[in-house]
């Protein structure tokens, strides 16, 4: 832990000079729908995957075509590409893939990859990253039509919470679930909370962090494991999990009402540094 207290030290430096210069989570589905109806060519599709900084772990196609004849269903070619922090990634399937025969008819199949598997980009986090999908035949157009046809990405949020909103009379607790997957079991962690908003946030060497600098920021970094968030530095678990809660007492002072706090969690490289990945950020706001 001490190493993990360290680098949280050389954070809060690091943002000083940027300054002056459910249970446990389940995962969620993105559905991109494939038009529907007669092909003669070839088309492309823009559509929008899950938000941008999430982790997909998972892709799926539903597909179901008719062949007049004219193109063979096994020739039939999906490209499916997602933008993800580490590059575009590309996957690429035929009716052959998918047990599709030469002749005319209808075909149905299910396949599915973990090509696509990363952390999402495209934008600020928590809004939709692009998904470009592509359909063509093996040598050239498609002749033929879609129905009830779509891909699926799997993927799950990094932080996620109980709540949304305290009551500043009674007080109450928010748990927040971090879920960064097997890939960062055993690391480091830091929750770090904003009271300015989420943009244009912080890069803390290299990595993007979804906080503004202000003062509230200021104390998370450099009060950890605090009354009001317990376990808001620690070690994930073998699964690359943790939990926490933020807290407060009742009697709170009622100005702070309308005020929203946001948070997100850094995870640490296996060398005990930091800015090896940082989760989308969750909001909770003050009430009376």
């Amino acid at each position: 832990m001490k190493h993990l207290i360290t680098a949280v030290a050389a954070l809060t430096l690091g943002l000083a000079a940027l300054a002056s210069a459910h249970d446990h989570p389940a995962s969620q589905t993105a559905t991109v729908q494939i038009p529907s109806g007669p092909i003669g060519g070839a088309i492309s599709i823009n559509g929008l995957g899950p938000p941008a900084g999430v982790e997909t772990m998972h892709a799926t196609a539903h597909i179901t075509f008719t062949s007049n004849g004219t193109t063979r269903a096994d020739e039939m070619l999906i490209s499916v590409r997602s933008l993800l922090v580490d590059g575009i990634k590309q996957w690429e399937f035929t009716g052959a893939d998918l047990g599709f025969l030469p002749g005319a008819g209808t075909y149905t199949g299910t396949i599915g990859t973990d090509i696509l598997n990363g952390k999402t980009a495209g934008g600020l986090p928590g809004f939709p990253s692009p998904l470009f999908i592509d359909i063509m035949a093996v040598n050239g157009g498609l002749n033929g039509s879609f129905s009830n046809s779509s891909i699926e990405l799997e993927w799950n949020e990094t932080l996620t919470r109980s709540g949304t909103e305290i009551s500043v009379s009674n007080g109450g607790a928010q748990s927040l679930f971090l879920n960064f997957g097997p890939a960062y079991a055993n690391r480091g962690y830091v929750i770090l909370g904003s009271a300015t908003g989420t943009t244009p946030g912080l890069f803390v060497v290299g990595q993007h962090m979804p906080l503004n600098y202000d003062a509230y920021l200021l104390l998370t970094a450099t009060s950890p494991n605090s009354v009001l968030m317990p376990q808001s530095l620690g070690i994930l678990s073998a699964a690359g999990t943790a939990q926490t809660q933020f807290q407060v007492p009742p009697g709170l002072p009622a100005s702070i009402v309308g005020l929203t706090l946001n948070h997100a969690a850094l995870v640490f490289d296996a060398g005990g540094g930091f800015g090896d990945a940082a989760s989308i950020p969750v909001s909770l706001t003050f009430v009376p």
